[in-house]
């Protein structure tokens, strides 16, 4: 059973700029609501209640935002990215490895909005290491993770355009031990040589080769991704 998730929340946001210049992207409001109070709320419905937060640039509001919400009595653990301005999310996940190497967890980028039955959904697969998949996004630009499937099977994740994609990889997913140690192993190497600045992804990337990951449709289920002010303004819709 997963009781763990993990949320990397210490960017900048910079493509949100105009919401994120005196707050963090994870608490831009949608509808009034912060992001992450949505994201909070989908992992309490499931029952899961243990929780490492990543925060970096203006992280103390992250913190005041949860002492003074109705998520005070969560078990909740902040992990601080000194280093936010210079680093990128695999560097956020590394300093969170002790919280998360022996765990099966819910992995969350802070920019993703889902609701409690994709959650439920994603926790109920039998199979481990699942990354959710956006079936709607089909054509593609640069800059997104076009997955392609085998069945259920990543077999290409690609920044680039890729030919006919299943669909877009999504800041929700499992991981578990077995994974993410292979991962952490992986991202060990480029810390040592001094490279603090890889997306997580990279490696997820790469790792669809060496090991068995999982797509999961979102289907009906709503998922939206707030990276940029044009889609924020589309999930206010």
């Amino acid at each position: 059973m997963i009781k763990k998730a993990l949320i990397l929340a210490a960017g900048f946001g910079s493509r949100l700029l105009d919401y994120t210049e005196d707050k963090p992207k994870s608490l831009v409001n949608v509808k009034g609501k912060p992001i992450l109070e949505y994201q909070l709320e989908a992992l309490t419905a499931n029952n899961i209640k243990e929780i490492v937060i990543v925060i970096g640039y203006k992280g103390e509001k992250i913190k005041e935002f949860i002492q003074n919400s109705k998520f005070k009595e969560l078990n909740i653990k902040f992990i601080e990215n000194k280093e936010f301005a210079s680093t990128e999310s695999s560097y956020s996940l590394w300093l969170a490895r002790n919280e998360i190497i022996n765990e099966h967890y819910i992995h969350l980028n802070c920019d993703v909005i889902f609701s409690k039955e994709l959650l439920k959904a994603l926790i109920k697969d039998e199979k481990d290491n699942v990354i959710v998949i956006d079936e709607k996004v089909r054509l593609l630009e640069g800059k997104m993770e076009h997955v392609i499937l085998k069945g259920d099977r990543i077999i290409k994740m690609d920044k680039e355009k890729v030919k006919n994609p299943n669909g877009k990889g999504t800041g929700i997913a499992k991981f578990s031990p077995e994974n993410i140690r292979w991962l952490i192993e992986k991202i060990d190497r480029y810390i040592a040589d001094g490279d603090k600045g890889q997306n997580f992804y990279t490696f997820i990337r790469e790792g669809v080769h060496f090991k068995n990951f999982y797509g999961m449709f979102s289907g009906n289920n709503f998922i939206k991704e707030v990276n940029t002010i044009e889609e924020l303004q589309e999930a206010n819709k």
